[in-house]
């Protein structure tokens, strides 16, 4: 009896800001896909991140120990989590948003940046994001940034727009009124 092969895949695309991968296993009871893996200059960083991420799931899937890799794990990445970060400034929604870079590690051939994002909310203490390790600055940030916008992403909802109605003054309703009959009147002419 032949034992059939898990069918495994990973497409990499190019995108706005970079490339995106997703990886996808196919077992017994379906698919499985891992969430969308960024990188913003390298495809490979993308392509790893997927594999990583098909890793992580398989090996929790059969019971495997694989406590060492799962340390490094590739966290999922919103290409544009800075930007609506700088757009909830705008808009004040905060009062400020940045970086802590909590150190650097590895060989000088492959360094390692921690970093963590903050955001100032009016009227609350400051909110820090959970810690990141990346291959360049960039991308650590770009990783920080994607978590923090995820944890504070309910106070970028769009207001409902209010429309303001003054009371009218009886003076100003009735010279309403009577330039409506005027222009009634033209009409009819």
């Amino acid at each position: 009896m032949a034992r059939k092969l898990i069918e495994v895949q990973i497409k990499v695309w190019e995108a706005s800001m970079g490339f995106e991968a997703q990886g996808t296993v196919r077992l017994k009871d379906g698919y499985h896909r891992t969430p969308v893996y960024w990188s913003k200059t390298r495809k490979k960083h993308a392509e790893q991140g997927a594999a990583h991420g098909l890793f992580k799931y398989l090996s929790r899937t059969f019971d495997l120990n694989v406590e060492a890799s799962e340390q490094k794990a590739p966290v999922p990445v919103s290409a544009d989590a800075r930007a609506r970060l700088n757009e909830m400034v705008q808009r004040k929604i905060l009062t400020g948003f940045g970086y802590e870079e909590l150190g650097k590690s590895g060989a000088d051939h492959e360094i390692l940046f921690q970093m963590k994002a903050w955001a100032d909310v009016p009227g609350q203490p400051r909110l820090v994001g959970p810690s990141v390790t990346a291959r360049s600055k960039k991308e650590s940030q770009a990783r920080a940034a994607s978590l923090l916008y995820e944890s504070i992403s309910h106070l970028d909802k769009a207001p409902e727009p209010v429309t303001i109605i003054r009371p009218l003054s009886t003076e100003a309703i009735q010279k309403k009124m009577q330039r409506l009959r005027e222009s009634m009147e033209q009409v009819q002419v």
